[in-house]
């Protein structure tokens, strides 16, 4: 916290309100400066898709939620993308709460104050390219518009392009349309309403892009490829993640898995499923091999090409590591390990038939146990250290026990 708190305001929300429960900041403030607000976000030396396709002559557009950096160095500009239309921080207001035909819920909590207060301020302003506009549209609309204005300005041009668009939908605040909202009027928690009204607007953005893509007539040339950044946030008490456990925030199922959907006509077959385990990282080399292009050769990139089946078959033998402060997780085969080093609690679960992760084999499997934590340490001695400190320890509490987990 005492670097990392982005304003004044944020590091004054942190300072005293502590007991939040289930989420609780790390107790050590100091007001940041602007040069440690500048050194926020994705470092410099790490390499973007962005930049590797620009250099590659890709036209490069971000539409969204951007939340990699605050600082010239991190400005989307700055970072191979060629215009930006969105937001820097991890949230705005998507409409004017006071504008006719919206529906709202604030949550009694302490993050949601700072939301509800910031409104589109700061780094939540509305920007276009570095210019601030005032943009009356509900933001997932506003997004689908931009993304598509994007595709129609690329389609009539002879360089190919890279659209990143991160929507922000349905992260809070709680804002929805009611033309969304009378959908679910058989829903009396509001929240929820609120929640499927917003993931129903998110369908319908999605599907505009779509036919965008349709109309052009890039369709059948453009990879597109739909995922998200974690799962369900349960403490929201709008959504679950059944059968799963847990979610955003947690190292369980609910939090770590997460739809990804690809389409690209000729190339992958319509209806197809893949069971087998990937991870987001593979994204980046999926992407450069679709184009053609080369992966950097000054670093060691860990992902795979997940449209090449040679390299798809070696994945079940891949351990897949997570590492987030003291909570340190690797998977392997049908295994799953979760050590938590601020309370020492250890626990290992088959996956393979036990998803909802509700049987605890550590003490049963000692020698599994000491298997993955040996390769989680093999692992973790060849990574650099965390660019950043935790925030915040977020309590996940379920039938009386209580996990940690560092965010």
């Amino acid at each position: 916290m005492t670097q990392y708190a982005r304003n004044q305001l944020e590091y004054l929300v942190f300072k005293y309100i502590i007991n939040t429960k289930p989420m609780y900041p790390i107790n050590n403030h100091s007001i940041p400066n602007p040069d440690q607000i500048e050194r926020q976000g994705m470092p410099p030396t790490e390499i973007l898709l962005s930049e590797a396709l620009s250099a590659s002559g890709y036209r490069c557009d971000a539409v969204g939620k951007w939340h990699l950096g605050y600082g010239d160095l991190q400005f989307p500009d700055n970072r191979g993308f060629d215009s930006f239309f969105g937001f820097l921080d991890a949230f705005s207001y998507y409409i004017n709460p006071e504008q006719e035909g919206v529906e709202s819920w604030q949550f009694d909590e302490f993050s949601e104050k700072h939301i509800w207060k910031q409104q589109r301020e700061g780094f939540s302003a509305i920007l276009r390219d570095a210019a601030v506009v005032d943009e009356k549209e509900h933001l997932t609309d506003a997004f689908a518009r931009e993304a598509s204005s994007r595709i129609r300005d690329a389609a009539s041009s002879e360089k190919p392009f890279f659209l990143y668009v991160p929507f922000s939908a349905p992260h809070t605040p709680f804002q929805a349309l009611s033309k969304y909202t009378s959908r679910f009027s058989d829903v009396e928690d509001p929240k929820k309403r609120i929640y499927y009204a917003l993931i129903a607007q998110l369908d319908d953005a999605v599907g505009r892009i779509l036919r965008t893509l349709d109309e052009t007539g890039e369709a059948d040339n453009t990879l597109v490829i739909f995922s998200s950044d974690n799962g369900g946030a349960t403490y929201t008490g709008a959504t679950g993640n059944d059968p799963l456990r847990g979610g955003k925030m947690s190292h369980f199922e609910g939090g770590l898995s997460v739809p990804l959907m690809m389409r690209w006509p000729g190339v992958i077959q319509n209806g197809s499923n893949e069971s087998r385990p990937v991870i987001q990282m593979d994204l980046f080399n999926t992407i450069m091999a679709s184009a053609g292009i080369p992966l950097p050769d000054d670093r060691r990139m860990d992902g795979i090409n997940l449209l090449d089946d040679s390299a798809m078959d070696k994945t079940v033998n891949r351990p897949l590591f997570w590492r987030s402060d003291y909570n340190h997780i690797v998977q392997y085969r049908e295994w799953k390990l979760m050590m938590n080093g601020k309370d020492g609690k250890i626990w290992l679960y088959n996956i393979a038939g036990d998803r909802e992760e509700n049987n605890n084999l550590a003490d049963e499997k000692p020698e599994i146990v000491e298997q993955l934590e040996s390769m989680f340490e093999e692992w973790n001695m060849e990574m650099q250290e965390p660019a950043w400190p935790r925030v915040m320890d977020y309590l996940y509490d379920e039938d009386g026990e209580g996990y940690w987990f560092a965010t």
